[in-house]
């Protein structure tokens, strides 16, 4: 289960993302993940141990306008 230091930070792993920055770190060091794959990630990480449906994932990333 990830860990939450703030609304901003999650760990899980030897990951963490920070939310606020839009940047994924692996032991300090900083990935190329940027754009939809990184939002992805973070809707993924706000429900952990839960099944994400393709609908919810559109609803998140692309809402209707």
């Amino acid at each position: 289960m990830p860990a939450q230091d703030s609304d901003q930070i999650v760990r899980f792993a030897a990951f963490e993302l920070d939310l606020h920055a839009g940047e994924l770190r692996r032991s300090g060091i900083r990935l190329p993940v940027q754009g939809r794959p990184l939002q992805v990630l973070a809707v993924l990480l706000k429900t952990p141990g839960q099944l994400v449906t393709g609908e919810q994932l559109r609803t998140e990333l692309w809402p209707a306008d």
